[in-house]
């Protein structure tokens, strides 16, 4: 059965944007910028940029996950390979914030493909399959002049395979730099 190609990660991209522009960009407090943050899970490290967009105290953000397995996922017996790619996204959500200091809940999700390569009868067989976790963290950040801003947290992960379902509980802990501009030219 032929497989069908599989999208690329600048399509996600594109169509963030796309949802930004049709956005009322009129009022204050509007941000687009990027980032680009490391996540560590017991199992897992990424590596993720992003573009992102930030209103009021709710931030967006989309972009690819490029992942690195530190161990098996599943199967002890099963051959990783050590890489993998996908895309990551999610929401956040400032519960507190001053000047300089912010005190945010996140919500994140990273969808990727791994490979594997299982031993059978009729010899070695690779395999892709699809991983989906999801993430639920607590972080600081911390903002360096106007547009720049540090920001690193901890919570919990799951590879449950469905958004939102926590099981198979693992800590995770994630770190990062943020670039961003005012949208409106109203803003200070």
């Amino acid at each position: 059965m032929p497989s069908r190609p599989k999208p690329r990660i600048h399509r996600t991209v594109i169509i963030v944007l796309l949802i930004l522009a049709a956005h009322n960009l009129s009022a204050q407090n509007h941000y687009i910028g990027v980032s680009a943050a490391g996540y560590y899970t017991f199992k897992t490290a990424h590596a993720a940029p992003a573009v992102t967009y930030t209103y009021k105290r709710h931030n967006l953000y989309a972009g690819p996950d490029f992942v690195s397995l530190l161990g098996p996922i599943a199967d002890e017996a099963v051959i990783y390979r050590n890489s993998a790619s996908g895309i990551q996204f999610g929401y956040g959500y400032d519960l507190y914030r001053s000047e300089r200091l912010a005190v945010f809940f996140r919500m994140h999700f990273s969808v990727y493909n791994y490979r594997t390569i299982a031993t059978y009868h009729s010899g070695p067989q690779e395999q892709s399959n699809t991983i989906t976790e999801s993430s639920g963290m607590f972080g600081v950040s911390y903002s360096f002049g106007k547009h720049f801003k540090a920001f690193a947290g901890a919570g919990g992960n799951s590879f449950s395979g469905f958004f939102l379902i926590f099981e198979n509980y693992r800590a995770i802990g994630f770190a990062g730099l943020s670039y961003s501009l005012p949208l409106s030219k109203n803003r200070k």
